[in-house]
């Protein structure tokens, strides 16, 4: 009896944690991680002490390490590569290297333009572990808006985001369409290797 009655008490005990941790993750909401992250980087690049050229580098790895809080690079080169991720396994591991590498060459420069940008947080979607968080984002210079919505599923505890949709555009779909170019029609998985160590262009 004295077994048993252990047993029911480290059940319960378990499911209590899990029942805390789970309650502390739901209470964490998707549009704030997403503003937290995006006030940082503002902070970044206006900092007039790493304005400089003399900085750039800096400026960019502290980029680099507020996306790495914030973005699931793994999942997102995951889905890039589509149903290819499972034949490769072994590269895996390289392949993401490369394609966070890919990502940092077409937006880090375009984030450091970041200055006095708009962003109307409009509507946040919560499904179990998947959310989406639709923004606006309004350039004061020429009054032109653009949507930008983020995709995150829960890790860890925490949000992360797996796909950016620019305008309609996911940027998942995008690279997959591209990737799966390259492998079917332009050379095979090498190839794709062989353009993304270059830095060359997909199409």
């Amino acid at each position: 009896m004295k077994s048993f009655k252990k047993t029911i008490y480290v059940a319960l005990f378990i499911f209590s944690v899990f029942a805390f941790f789970a309650e502390q993750a739901a209470a964490i909401v998707p549009t704030e991680r997403i503003r937290e992250t995006t006030d940082i980087i503002r902070d970044i690049v206006t900092d007039s002490k790493l304005k400089s050229g003399a900085k750039t580098t800096e400026r960019r790895q502290k980029i680099r390490d507020a996306l790495d809080k914030r973005f699931d690079f793994a999942e997102m080169a995951k889905r890039s590569l589509g149903h290819h991720w499972r034949r490769y396994p072994d590269r895996q591991k390289e392949f993401t290297k490369l394609f966070v590498e890919l990502l940092e060459r077409t937006y880090i420069a375009e984030i450091e333009s970041f200055e006095d940008e708009i962003i109307d947080y409009k509507k946040e979607v919560v499904e179990q572990e998947f959310a989406e968080v639709a923004t606006s984002v309004t350039l004061p210079k020429t009054g032109r808006d653009f949507s930008v919505v983020y995709k995150l599923h829960l890790k860890d505890g925490d949000w992360k985001v797996y796909d950016v949709v620019f305008e309609g555009i996911s940027a998942v779909n995008n690279y997959r369409s591209q990737f799966n170019r390259v492998i079917t029609q332009k050379g095979g998985f090498e190839e794709l290797m062989k353009r993304l160590r270059e830095k060359g262009e997909m199409k």
